[in-house]
């Protein structure tokens, strides 16, 4: 259930009026006592440009200097390139080069075989299916198959006084019946 406003009792109700000028005045307060701490605490700040320009440095060197260095030519002579160096070449020995043959021989080193790469019924060869297993014939016991006849037992079933004064009110399990034998056990407890 609302209530409304006009049902607050007037001791409760917000009495604040939003106005324009509160905000306003707010922002005006509040620059107020920053602008008058920052004159109390803060401090002249100077600036010398002088120690800032030494204190910058690149590779070692300062960036601004007072000096201009000027440019020194570098005279370039032509150098020719030196003569590269004879490698020396190995010769493989004839024992060697004939076990190395006999072994590749032994191998049989083959390539791998190419990979297909375009299906169509052209080049479709068909293969064998990779995951089935063999069915094993399965036995039935005798014992399973006996026909004799079985006897049902319904275990926790009993019939009590609630069932049958609420039989007539509703269907099975229907909220109806459930409240019934709720009322019918409420007022007969011990």
């Amino acid at each position: 259930m609302k209530a409304d406003q006009d049902d607050i009792p007037e001791y409760i109700r917000n009495r604040k009026k939003e106005s324009p000028w509160r905000f306003a005045a707010i922002l005006g307060i509040g620059s107020a006592v920053f602008w008058a701490l920052a004159m109390i605490f803060g401090k002249s700040i100077i600036i010398d440009i002088n120690q800032i320009k030494n204190g910058i440095h690149v590779s070692g060197t300062p960036w601004f200097n007072q000096e201009q260095e000027k440019p020194v030519e570098q005279t370039q002579y032509y150098q020719t390139p030196p003569q590269p160096k004879p490698t020396r070449t190995t010769v493989r020995h004839e024992p060697i080069q004939e076990k190395i043959e006999s072994l590749e021989k032994s191998l049989k080193i083959e390539a791998p075989p190419e990979k297909q790469t375009v299906f169509n019924d052209r080049n479709y060869k068909p293969s064998g299916a990779k995951n089935i297993v063999q069915a094993t014939r399965v036995v039935q016991d005798e014992q399973r198959t006996s026909t004799t006849p079985k006897e049902i037992v319904v275990v926790g079933k009993e019939n009590r006084p609630e069932d049958w004064v609420c039989s007539y009110v509703g269907k099975e399990g229907s909220i109806k019946r459930r409240e019934c034998k709720m009322r019918y056990q409420l007022n007969n407890r011990n």
